[in-house]
């Protein structure tokens, strides 16, 4: 026998037709109930909705009233799918609810809270279905234990409904934890993990999608469920969540976490979805990205896989790291975070891949920027007919962008942009470059434009992480492809010239070049540092850009001729400080490193086509000087060595994207910025010093007259004013006449063809002087009368170059060479700085003099030649020539060229 259970009602006694109520009385009762309780329904209704729609105009109208027609007794706290709740105590419209429980992660401590809820009076009028679930009830099914409710729910004075719930205790929570982990893995050993230290900050995803099925973005069940199971699979703690379903369509969600909280908001008639999810815990958010794709992109009704991709769901987002932490560490932080993870505006935003190695994280991106480009790679993926599908590489593929350690590297839109300007001008610097070692350079680039050239014979390519090169391989193919090179191979790094070293390229270098070199090893044409920006603020950039060592072996490691090339990161802004006070003070002590280790020359050049933020630049250093020609070759030169030197390519397309002759002239004048910068050095440099003079005297107080040195010095200039000591004269002259060295040269080779080139080889000869311009020798004449200023010979001179007076007053040996006193090449007047930007943009600077005495009216203007040539090799000759002009033993050019054509006048 069944026994009755105890906690059910006596049934009540059946009555008779005698003593109760008959079966047609009930029946006839029942109607009417019915009928009053319809009618009265409906005029209770329209009376509700007149109060609340007059509420909702009229806010002075108080609410109360309205509520309290409806208000029940009590309202309970909870509703749970396992634990259905009594009608009464179930909050209006809900008693059909069946939203998903959170659940704890297993073996996860639940963590210890005490639940508030305060629901606004009017929501219970004006929406379909109020609903909270929170993680207690959960916990309350796997402890099946009784009267563990504690918590009280009424109406507060506001008329507001108001819950207060804190019903576990320390014991509670333990067992609930072991009860948990002995259901969760068995592996899992016994030692509590450590609780992450809650900081006041965190990171923020957000989200918004498009093309979302209509009848999913109104199902509050549907989306609640999703909703749990992306907080589930992300790994983390929902206490509890709370939705509305709108009228007439939408659902607003809100789940409050222990790392913090996610909430979304549905549009169904649109097919628009927002949410959010934010964390305060260390755990990366990007990878959640594919779990809410997953469980929130639900198709339109009838879009299948073949359908057009413009109509499947779509998803915008960023990422924002939030509040005070310390995120300089963090590599969402940097260019990451700002140029990628942080915007919102891309129409396409998809992680290709996240790496970690031993040494750095690799992340890769696939962005394109705005809807017309969208639109443009859909098609190019869906019509393989269309221009877009047909032109994909070059125009309609995704920015694929490289991070490392969060710092952008490349990207495939300017990749080749960069790399052409980091490696071509050195390659076509050098005559013929054989050996070339890279230093870095993991994503395969710089390997694949050195291969270009047909010259070279042995490329070492020396890079720390393999892991960094493999992922590269993989994931930007297109970067390290040598296939178009005639003879190459399809990853460059295969190519039969090619030899790579996973191994640090610092020891690499000093074990083969440094002090005490154990590894025989062949000096290099080329080198190329492909590795970390002078400004990062890691220990390894600073062992390679700190280290004066490293820079003496890297010039040992060059041949007699041997270039290297660095990219210096970004371009300094013209209100940037002195490098020596920014984070750019590591690229100006390498510099000096440089000029310590005795390279002779030295340009630094720009590109604004990298790709990055502002122009970046490089840093070109060669162990001779006489190449530095071969860097200010024209255009046309550069192009007809271009032609020369590179490879066929197989594809019939040009070699080169953006490389040619007039880039290549382009670099080399540093940008004004470079200038500014530089001249903000202290101390400043002495080619930026501004000589401050009394005055200028114009070229309307000289005269011309023959000179008071004799018969034989020819034309002099003579003052027709008073000139101070410390006056300027000639500074209203701007221009110079100019003969590049390899014309005077030819024209000094055919002059006797004619006399009309016999006179202009006579005109620069005579009057003019050489000047370093560009890396060559070449000519310069004042086209003024101050062309006729006479050398003063045996100290004689009143005048002296503006640039070499400040040294002349305080004595400095080179300002007072003579021909007289001048008695070895113990001094170096041609190596100025090693590294002198203003005097890169002005090689043609016009020689201001300044007078060293007071100059009366009448008196003759003399300078010192001694200083009119400045090629070192023929300097000492020059000397040798000005002190016979001095002692009578020949004369001036200008005065035999004169002689001579008197002497032909006669004959004829």
């Amino acid at each position: 026998m069944c026994k009755p259970n105890p906690l059910a009602k006596p049934k009540e006694k059946e009555t008779s037709m005698n003593g109760g109520i008959s079966f047609s009385s009930a029946v006839l009762m029942t109607l009417l109930a019915s009928s009053l309780s319809f009618f009265g329904g409906r005029i209770f209704s329209i009376h509700y909705l007149k109060d609340a729609n007059n509420w909702v105009q009229n806010p002075a109208v108080s609410p109360v009233k309205i509520l309290d027609k409806l208000k029940p007794k009590s309202y309970g706290a909870t509703i749970s799918s396992k634990m259905p709740m009594s009608p009464h105590k179930m909050p209006m419209n809900a008693r059909h609810e069946t939203l998903t429980p959170p659940k704890p992660i297993k073996g996860k401590r639940p963590p210890k809270t005490k639940y508030t809820s305060v629901v606004s009076k009017l929501v219970h009028v004006m929406s379909e279905r109020y609903a909270d679930i929170h993680l207690h009830d959960h916990i309350d099914d796997l402890r099946d234990e009784e009267e563990v409710h504690k918590g009280i729910c009424n109406f507060n004075t506001e008329g507001d409904h108001e819950c207060l719930i804190d019903k576990f205790t320390q014991e509670d929570y333990d067992a609930a934890f072991a009860l948990e982990k002995e259901d969760g893995d068995d592996n899992d050993d016994d030692e509590e993990e450590e609780e992450e230290e809650h900081l006041p900050a965190g990171q923020h995803l957000i989200i918004d999608m498009e093309n979302v099925n209509h009848e999913f973005l109104d199902s509050a069940d549907r989306l609640a469920e999703a909703m749990v199971k992306v907080v589930n699979e992300s790994q983390l703690t929902l206490l509890s969540y709370h939705c509305h379903k709108l009228i007439p369509m939408g659902v607003s969600c809100v789940g409050v976490l222990l790392e913090s909280h996610i909430s979304f908001h549905t549009w169904p008639d649109k097919g628009v979805i927002a949410l959010d999810l934010f964390t305060c815990g260390s755990g990366l958010l990007v990878p959640v990205l594919p779990i809410i794709e997953k469980l929130f992109a639900i198709p339109m009704a009838g879009v299948t896989e073949k359908s057009s991709a413009l109509s499947k769901p779509r998803m915008i987002w960023s990422h924002k790291l939030r509040g005070f932490g310390n995120f300089d560490d963090n590599p969402l932080h940097g260019d990451l975070g700002e140029l990628v993870l942080e915007s919102h505006s891309y129409e396409y935003k998809k992680e290709i891949a996240a790496v970690k190695s031993q040494f750095q994280t690799i992340d890769i991106f696939d962005i394109v920027d705005n809807r017309d480009d969208y639109y443009r790679f859909m098609k190019s993926k869906e019509n393989l007919d269309s221009y877009e599908a047909k032109n994909y590489e070059e125009m309609f593929r995704p920015n694929r962008q490289i991070f490392l350690g969060g710092v952008l590297q490349s990207e495939s839109e300017s990749e080749s942009s960069y790399h052409e300007a980091l490696v071509q001008p050195a390659m076509f610097t050098h005559p013929n470059p054989r050996r070339v070692a890279i230093i870095g350079g993991g994503e395969g680039a710089t390997l694949r434009e050195v291969l270009k050239h047909d010259t070279v014979e042995k490329v070492k390519m020396i890079e720390i992480d393999e892991i960094m090169v493999q992922a590269s391989r993989k994931y930007i193919p297109m970067f390290s492809n040598c296939t178009f090179i005639e003879g190459s191979a399809e990853w460059c790094g295969d190519d039969e010239r090619t030899e790579m070293h996973y191994t640090d390229a610092l020891k690499w270098f000093m074990d083969r070049f440094g002090e005490g070199a154990t590894v025989d090893e062949d000096p290099f044409d080329v080198i190329i540092m492909d590795a970390l920006d002078p400004e990062d603020d890691i220990p390894f950039a600073a062992m390679l850009y700190d280290d004066d060592n490293f820079a003496t072996t890297l010039f040992n490691a060059l041949t007699e001729q041997g270039i290297i090339v660095f990219q210096l990161g970004e371009a300094p802004d013209f209100t940037a400080p002195a490098s020596q006070h920014t984070q750019s003070r590591r690229r100006d002590g390498f510099i000096k490193h440089l000029s310590n280790a005795e390279f002779d020359m030295m340009h630094v050049y720009d590109d604004g086509n990298c790709g990055f933020n502002g122009p970046w630049s490089f840093l070109i250093a060669m162990k001779d000087d006489n190449l530095d020609e071969d860097f200010n070759h024209n255009q046309l030169e550069v192009d007809l060595k271009i032609k020369k030197r590179l490879r066929r390519a197989t594809d019939g397309k040009p070699m080169m994207d953006y490389f040619d002759g007039a880039l290549m002239q382009s670099y080399q004048y540093p940008h004004k910025v470079w200038e500014t910068v530089y001249c903000r050095s202290v101390p400043t440099p002495e080619s930026c010093h501004k000589f401050e003079s009394k005055k200028n005297v114009p070229i309307s107080d000289l005269e011309v007259k023959l000179s008071g040195f004799g018969e034989d010095s020819g034309r002099g200039v003579y003052t027709k004013v008073d000139i101070e000591e410390g006056m300027t004269v000639g500074g209203d002259v701007l221009n110079l006449v100019h003969m590049r060295g390899l014309s005077f040269f030819y024209l000094l080779k055919y002059f006797k063809i004619s006399d009309e080139h016999k006179n202009v080889y006579d005109y620069i000869n005579g009057y003019g002087y050489e000047e370093i311009i560009n890396g060559g020798y070449d000519w310069l004449v004042e086209p003024s009368i101050m062309t006729f200023v006479n050398h003063g010979c045996n100290g004689t001179f009143n005048f002296i170059g503006r640039d070499s007076y400040e040294g002349w007053k305080s004595n400095d040996p080179y300002a007072t060479i003579t021909e007289q006193n001048y008695t070895s090449h113990e001094f170096d007047p041609f190596r100025a700085e090693f590294h002198d930007i203003y005097q890169d943009r002005h090689p043609m600077k016009p020689n201001i003099d300044v007078a060293m005495r007071d100059i009366k009216a009448g008196e003759e203007i003399l300078n010192n030649y001694v200083f009119f040539d400045t090629n070192v090799e023929t300097w000492e000759a020059s000397i040798a020539e000005l002190q016979k002009l001095c002692s009578g033993e020949r004369v001036g050019e200008i005065t035999q060229a004169e002689r001579s054509e008197v002497k032909k006048s006669s004959s004829d």
